[in-house]
């Protein structure tokens, strides 16, 4: 069936190739389509094509999935803008404990800085910053640098920065601090992108707390499942976190699996004591 697929998709961008440049412009999740993708069949099959063309070639071409990714997400604000509820009705409900929990672990291990990465709308990190006061300052790194100004003139005591993660977090990473994504910021890099990124915070972020909240797409289980794998309707990772923590000698403090947002959240926490 795939195979299929991966052909008429190949007949349709040859077909319609200004239909292909519209699809590599919204990659990751289709303008034209509500909450359950519901996509025309025509811009479908040649999805599906593009991201299978590109998972084939990933060896030769390093990064173009991420790259597309990293595209859409840099002109992002319509998402945003719609999704401008999440943190009350979906982040909050299923995450409140967990937040609630860390208060004295915050403490215990002198954390100074919380450094979200992808914060998106900046309502998460401003809740957070709301609950966990011990904290002296909240940080979010945002590629979309118009978002990143409506950020800073909405939170005025929280710092957004316009930055690639990666490149922020190994010029910038500092001790006693707590890394943090929620809802799906590192299913858009590479396995790749990932390790390098675990491994500058092995590096340079001691005595740091790792705080990850990301999506577990189709079958996968981390109990048996350790390569990255491209899966989901947007064609986006989904990586082992426990494993690329563990294997780069930072220690899981816990990992759990939660129902949020019709999706399995794979939520851990590590700690890196250097």
């Amino acid at each position: 069936m795939n195979r299929i697929k991966y052909l008429l998709g190949w007949v349709l961008a040859k077909l319609f190739p200004k239909k292909v440049d519209e699809v590599y412009n919204n990659f990751t999740i289709p303008n034209n389509c509500d909450n359950n993708l519901n996509i025309h069949i025509v811009e479908r099959l040649i999805r599906f094509y593009l991201a299978s063309k590109m998972k084939k070639q990933e060896c030769k071409i390093s990064g173009e999935l991420e790259a597309v990714h990293k595209s859409f997400w840099s002109k992002s604000e319509t998402y945003f803008y719609n999704t401008k509820d999440r943190t009350e009705e979906v982040h909050i409900p299923a995450y409140k404990d967990i937040v609630q929990g860390l208060s004295s672990l915050l403490v215990d291990k002198n954390i100074q800085t919380v450094c979200e990465f992808g914060p998106g709308d900046g309502n998460w990190l401003n809740y957070l910053s709301q609950q966990w006061e011990v904290v002296k300052e909240f940080i979010g790194i945002e590629i979309s640098q118009s978002q990143v100004e409506r950020n800073n003139r909405k939170y005025q005591h929280l710092t957004f920065i316009k930055s690639d993660l990666i490149e922020w977090t190994e010029t910038n990473a500092t001790d006693h601090t707590l890394y943090h994504t929620c809802g799906g910021v590192l299913e858009y890099l590479s396995e790749t992108s990932v390790k390098r990124l675990i491994k500058t915070l092995k590096n340079q972020a001691k005595g740091s707390i790792i705080f990850f909240i990301e999506p577990l797409y189709g079958n996968y289980d981390i109990n048996k499942d350790t390569a990255s794998e491209i899966i989901g309707h947007e064609h986006s990772y989904t990586h082992n976190y426990v494993h690329l923590l563990e294997i780069e000698g930072i220690e899981v403090i816990s990992h759990e699996e939660r129902a949020a947002m019709g999706h399995r959240m794979l939520i851990v926490l590590a700690y890196n004591d250097g």
